[in-house]
């Protein structure tokens, strides 16, 4: 236990310090004593006690030992502070992660939802696709106008391979009365969107093929192709 060092002294040495006061007057005391609050080395302040009696060891030792106990009381109470002050602050933590964690489920529920209609619209529209795709002539041409992609309901209408068709023009395969040269493309390119009916031969036979092109775009508004949605009725021998 370390005490410190305590400091006793006789009125020489407390003259014109401090005096003692009471009811009956003030006056200086002949005897006073100063003990360090220490704890661990630790000085945490000095107890002075003045007395007009000299004091004796018992009383220096019983300071002493309050001076000690002091400290360590000056140490507990200082340590529970910090340690309150840790857990009120580990508890503000906690408290924010669990906003957080509330905020990061709502936002995967938010997440999962719209996956959840994003994978149903995706489906619609690919049901939508197939749709189109069993019931029309569906024909996907490159910016320059040159047929890309086609149907087998488009193959089977001309009774022509797919490999004949593909990168050539559209009047080479459909051999009609349109005309898609540059003012054509040009035209859907700036309306987005034309119809237009066009009679085409197949051997000896006519037909009335009604056409519905348009402009497909990504998402800087870019066009990327051109698709053509046609259906046919036949209207006569030659």
């Amino acid at each position: 236990m370390c005490k410190g060092k305590t400091i006793y002294g006789n009125n020489r040495n407390t003259g014109g310090y401090i005096t003692i006061t009471s009811g009956l007057g003030d006056t200086p005391p002949k005897n006073l004593l100063l003990v360090p609050v220490i704890h661990e080395k630790e000085v945490f302040g000095v107890i002075e006690i003045a007395s007009l009696n000299k004091f004796r060891n018992h009383e220096i030792e019983f300071a002493q030992e309050v001076a000690y106990s002091l400290g360590s009381t000056l140490v507990t109470t200082r340590n529970n502070q910090r340690t309150a002050e840790l857990l009120e602050k580990s508890q503000q933590q906690a408290l924010e992660m669990a906003e957080q964690e509330e905020e990061m489920r709502q936002n995967m529920e938010e997440l999962k939802a719209t996956q959840e209609e994003s994978a149903r619209r995706e489906e619609e529209l690919s049901g939508i696709a197939d749709a189109l795709d069993r019931s029309l002539m569906v024909i996907e041409y490159t910016i320059d106008g040159r047929i890309h992609e086609v149907n087998e309901n488009l193959c089977r209408f001309l009774g022509r391979e797919h490999d004949e068709i593909i990168g050539k023009l559209h009047h080479e395969v459909f051999s009609g009365s349109l005309n898609t040269d540059a003012a054509f493309w040009k035209e859907l390119q700036q309306n987005g969107h034309v119809l237009i009916s066009e009679t085409i031969k197949i051997g000896k036979k006519s037909f009335d093929i009604n056409e519905n092109f348009a402009r497909v775009t990504n998402r800087n508004n870019a066009t990327v192709k051109f698709i053509n949605f046609a259906s046919n009725g036949r209207i006569g021998n030659s």
